[in-house]
């Protein structure tokens, strides 16, 4: 910001050229606010998707600890039409997508 506004105070004045070199100025500094914003844009959505699968393993984990102590044994957790495979797993993961998706909307993402 600062090189922006020295820069273009040094043009502006200028008859004739100043007003055209500022806006060069203007349309660089815009160029160059877009590259950095897309940056932290795709490095922020990088982090969120590691934190969101990093998320689903944790609870994926959680879930199959407190169905072992529950009694349930790895193959009865492993029936694709069990209710472990097939309907708790199924609904804690769209609870904790459900989870992720008001985080981003109370954030602004969306």
């Amino acid at each position: 910001m600062t090189a922006y506004h020295g820069i273009g105070a040094l043009f502006t004045n200028m008859p004739m050229v100043g007003d055209m070199i500022q806006r060069g100025v203007d349309i660089g500094t815009t160029m160059h606010q877009n590259e950095l914003n897309a940056a932290v844009d795709k490095a922020t959505r990088e982090k969120m998707a590691d934190h969101f699968f990093s998320g689903s393993r944790d609870m994926n984990t959680i879930l199959e600890s407190a169905a072992r102590a529950k009694g349930l044994t790895q193959a009865e957790m492993d029936r694709s039409t069990g209710e472990f495979e097939g309907q708790l797993q199924p609904l804690t993961e769209q609870w904790y997508g459900n989870g992720i998706n008001g985080a981003d909307r109370y954030m602004g993402q969306y």
